[in-house]
């Protein structure tokens, strides 16, 4: 049986700090948005200005200069925070899972306690059973559906450049497809760099552990690239001078790095040949050894026997 008073101590102390975790996401998103909502009034009542005054305009595309300047800084604006709060959401629920993944050790009737207590935070008591996926009605609460709507709005506004400014040149839709492509590179080409970027730098580590070996000195991120290149020529040399049947389906990189089955596949062989090139000892050795110990335990007992008499 456990002690009530034990198990509730730290279980109390989690939802202490998954608490603070919670409103300080929570007050973050709602600065941003607080911000973000005082922007976009700012940048639509601006346009509006400069549309009810098309006519001081000096030529057929200033309007229209104006009004892509204003869309590209408030598509933008908005994009960074619906990419800042998705974050926000999910580390939110990250913590939720620990949290739950921790209760586990609980006991049933405990554990169920802690869950239903969890509608004092604010949050669903189902959402502690485990690690979970975001729900599909996410992007339905405000401060991701509203970063998304003003995207949309103001990716849709340069379309109608023309009607508005009376300009018959093509120039909108070029500045509207140069506004995609940089909504495109800049918040779905970085995240996925970031991946990869992360990714290199584990599999980086993890080549440089089995390189380093014990040593304490973890070497800096110059030296752990250049012992990782050093690595990467070794694995590529092991596969070239392999024999086919032992390497199959083994590549020396994939994506730019070498894959973890190739490197698993290369320490074991690294260690076969180790334990190949380790030196026998001769028999000669042997009965040199053996011969020491006879020696040696003799001069123990003649040691006894002498101080006995």
């Amino acid at each position: 049986m456990h002690n009530d008073a034990t198990v509730a101590a730290p279980a109390a102390d989690l939802r202490s700090v998954f608490a603070d975790r919670l409103k300080q996401e929570h007050d973050i998103i709602g600065h941003r948005m607080t911000w973000l909502m005082t922007l976009n009034g700012f940048l639509v009542g601006g346009g509006a200005v400069l549309i009810a005054n098309k006519d001081k305009f000096d030529g057929s595309s200033g309007l229209t200069t104006t009004l892509f300047a204003v869309c590209l800084v408030g598509a933008l604006s908005n994009m960074s925070v619906l990419f800042s709060n998705y974050w926000a959401t999910r580390a939110i629920r990250e913590a939720g899972d620990a949290l739950a993944i921790t209760w586990a050790t609980l006991e049933p009737n405990h554990r169920d306690r802690q869950r239903v207590e969890m509608r004092l935070f604010g949050r669903d008591p189902a959402s502690f059973t485990g690690p979970s996926r975001p729900a599909p009605s996410q992007p339905l609460h405000p401060w991701l559906f509203l970063p998304g709507l003003f995207v949309m709005f103001y990716m849709v506004i340069p379309l109608f450049a023309n009607g508005i400014s009376n300009d018959d040149t093509d120039l909108p839709i070029w500045w509207w497809i140069g506004l995609a492509v940089t909504l495109l590179t800049l918040f779905t080409w970085l995240p996925v760099w970031d991946a990869r970027f992360h990714n290199r730098r584990s599999v980086v580590a993890y080549v440089v552990a089995y390189t380093v070996g014990k040593d304490d000195d973890w070497p800096r991120w110059r030296e752990q690239r250049r012992l990782y290149r050093q690595q990467a020529v070794e694995v590529r040399k092991w596969i070239e001078t392999s024999p086919e049947g032992s390497i199959r389906d083994l590549k020396a990189s994939h994506a730019g790095l070498i894959p973890r089955k190739t490197f698993e596949k290369y320490k074991c062989a690294q260690a076969r040949i180790e334990e190949l090139q380790r030196p026998i000892p001769s028999v000669a050795d042997e009965r040199t050894t053996t011969r020491r110990w006879i020696d040696r335990f003799a001069r123990i007992f003649i040691g006894h026997g002498q101080e006995r008499q």
